[in-house]
C-alpha cells in the first residue's frame, strides 16, 4: 500500500507541475478564457482517469483511488466548465477501462452531481485551504456512503473506507500544497517577466551593482544612452567610466547613503563625456547575505548643458546690468550695492574706508570741439587708465556723465590720497589732447577724497558727500589737483 500510495503521489505532483508549466503564462482561474478552462478540463480528466486506472492497492483484494482530488482541482482553479470536462474524460475511461455497470453508474453520477454541487457550495468561501476541505470533505462522504451502500450485504467489504480516508486526506493536503506553490510560482515568474519586460524596455537606464561597483545587470537602453550595450558594461567597474574630477570629489552613486541622487558625468562610447543623473538604492536581494545596489539614471546633458548656457546669459546680464556700456567699468547701481556691502563689513571690522571722487576737466569743452565720439573714446581712456592705476582690491565705478568714483576698502586717508595722486598723475602723463582746457593742453582730472569709519551714526552718504565738497575745493584751488576733505568737518547726524 505504501508504494502504491507514493506512486499515486507521484503521479498527482508531476501532473501538477506539467500543469503549471502549461498554464505559466496563461493563468487559470474562473475568469480565464473558454479556452483555458476546456485545457484545464482536459488535464484534470486525463489526471482522474490515471489516478482511477493507478489504483492503490490496500490488500491483496482490496483497493481504492482517488481520482476525486482532480475533480476538486479543476472545479476550484477552472470552474465547472473545467469540471465537467473532467468528469466527461474520467466517465469514458471508467466505463472503456471497467466496463459499464451499477458500481460505474453511481461513480459517473456521483462525478456529475459533484461537478455541479462543489461550485455552489465554495463560491461563498474565499479561503483556498477550507474550498479544498469543504470540497474534499463533501466529496468523502459521498463516496463512503456509496461504496457502503454498494457493500451492505459483506461487511468486510467495509473495510477499505479506513484507508480510503486517510489516504484522501493526504492526497487532498498534498494536491492543495502543491497547487498553490506552483500557483504563487507562476506569478512570481510572471512578476518577473513583467518587470524585466519593463526595465528592458525604459527610457532611462537601469542597472544592479555589487558592493564595489560593479555592473551585475545593464538594462538594454545603455545602448542610446552611452554606446555601450550591456555585454560591454556587466563586470565592469562603475569608476572606469566616471569623469576623473568625479572619482576624486567622490561624486559617484556608489556612496554610503542608503538613497542617493547624484549627478556625474559618464564617458560614451566615443569619448565624451554625458551627464547622468541617477537615483541609488540599496536592496536586500532574497536568499543572498549581500546587498544589491540598484541604480536609475537618466540622461540630463541636454538639461544641464542648457542651464549652463542659461547660468551664462545670466552672468552676463548680470555683467552688463553692473556695468557701465561705454566705459566698460561698474555703474552707479553696481556701486551703491559695493558701497553699502563694504561699509558693513568696515563697521564690523572698524576699518577705514576711503572714496574717490574725480570728474574730467573742461569736459564739455571737449565735447563741444572734438565731438561726441572723441568725447566717448575720452571717457574710454580715462576710465581705462583708472583702472590700470588702482589696487586690486579698491573698485572703480562710472558715478555719472565725467564723473567716476573709486571705493578703497580698509585705506586711511593718506592711502587714499597716494592712490588718487596715481590716477591724476596717470591721466596728465597719458597725455590725451586737449587743446581746449585752460588749465592744460592735455587732459586732466580733478580729485576729491573722503576717508570714513564707519560707526552707528554715520551714514556711507556722508562719505559720498565729502568726497563731492573735496571734489569742489580741487577744482576751486585750479583744478588738475587732489583735495582731501577734512574729518572735523563731518557733522553726525543724517543728511
Amino acid at each position: 500500500m505504501v508504494i502504491d500510495l507514493i506512486s499515486t503521489i507521484t503521479i498527482i505532483v508531476a501532473f501538477l507541475f506539467i500543469a503549471g508549466r502549461f498554464f505559466e503564462n496563461r493563468p487559470l482561474s474562473h475568469k480565464s478564457a473558454i479556452s483555458t478552462k476546456i485545457y484545464a478540463g482536459i488535464g484534470s480528466g486525463l489526471l482522474g482517469s490515471l489516478l482511477m486506472v493507478h489504483t492503490i492497492a490496500v490488500t491483496h483484494t482490496i483497493i481504492v483511488d482517488v481520482r476525486q482530488i482532480s475533480i476538486i482541482v479543476a472545479v476550484i482553479y477552472g470552474g465547472p466548465i473545467s469540471a465537467f470536462i473532467a468528469s466527461l474524460i474520467i466517465s469514458f475511461v471508467r466505463v472503456i477501462y471497467y466496463g459499464f455497470s451499477t458500481a460505474a453508474f453511481i461513480s459517473i453520477c456521483i462525478l456529475f452531481s459533484m461537478t455541479f454541487l462543489l461550485p455552489l457550495v465554495i463560491k461563498h468561501i474565499t479561503t483556498r485551504l477550507y474550498q479544498f476541505i469543504t470540497a474534499s470533505t463533501l466529496f468523502t462522504i459521498v463516496n463512503i456512503g456509496a461504496i457502503y451502500l454498494l457493500t451492505a450485504d459483506n461487511p468486510k467489504a467495509q473495510f477499505p473506507l479506513i484507508y480510503y480516508l486517510f489516504i484522501t486526506v493526504i492526497s487532498t493536503a498534498l494536491s492543495y500544497y502543491m497547487a498553490e506553490y506552483i500557483k504563487q510560482m507562476n506569478v512570481n515568474n510572471r512578476h518577473i517577466r513583467y518587470y524585466k519586460y519593463i526595465a528592458d524596455n525604459a527610457m532611462d537606464l537601469i542597472s544592479s551593482h555589487y558592493e564595489d561597483g560593479t555592473f551585475k545587470y545593464v538594462s538594454p537602453s545603455s545602448k542610446r544612452i552611452t554606446g555601450y550595450t550591456a555585454n560591454d558594461l556587466i563586470g565592469k567597474p562603475l569608476n572606469y567610466f566616471l569623469h576623473p574630477d568625479d572619482v576624486e570629489n567622490n561624486i559617484t552613486p556608489i556612496q554610503d547613503d542608503l538613497h542617493s541622487s547624484v549627478v556625474y558625468r559618464f564617458r560614451h562610447l566615443n569619448g565624451e563625456y554625458i551627464w547622468l543623473e541617477t537615483n541609488v538604492k540599496r536592496v536586500n536581494t532574497i536568499g543572498m547575505e549581500m546587498e544589491d545596489i540598484l541604480c536609475f539614471s537618466r540622461d540630463q546633458t541636454k538639461r544641464i548643458q542648457l542651464e549652463q548656457e542659461i547660468g551664462e546669459k545670466n552672468k552676463k546680464l548680470k555683467y552688463l546690468s553692473n556695468m557701465d556700456w561705454l566705459t566698460k567699468v561698474a555703474n552707479k547701481r553696481y556701486f551703491n550695492h559695493k558701497l553699502r556691502h563694504l561699509w558693513e563689513d568696515a563697521h564690523r571690522n572698524k576699518q577705514p574706508v576711503s572714496l574717490i571722487l574725480f570728474d574730467i576737466d573742461y569736459f564739455k569743452l571737449y565735447n563741444d570741439h572734438y565731438g561726441h565720439l572723441q568725447g566717448d573714446q575720452c571717457l574710454q581712456q580715462v576710465a581705462e587708465i583708472a583702472k590700470q592705476t588702482i589696487r586690486i582690491d579698491d573698485f572703480l565705478a562710472r558715478f555719472g556723465g565725467e564723473e567716476f568714483t573709486v571705493l578703497l576698502p580698509n585705506t586711511n586717508e593718506y592711502e587714499g590720497k597716494n592712490v588718487a595722486e596715481s590716477i591724476c598723475s596717470a591721466v596728465e602723463k597719458a597725455a590725451l589732447v586737449h587743446d581746449y582746457s585752460p588749465v592744460s593742453s592735455v587732459v586732466t582730472i580733478s580729485v576729491g577724497i573722503s576717508t570714513i569709519t564707519p560707526s552707528k551714526d554715520v551714514d556711507s552718504k556722508y562719505l559720498i558727500n565729502n568726497a563731492d565738497k573735496a571734489l569742489y575745493k580741487a577744482k576751486a584751488a585750479g583744478r588738475n589737483t587732489v583735495r582731501c576733505f577734512q574729518e572735523e568737518h563731518i557733522k553726525c547726524e543724517k543728511p
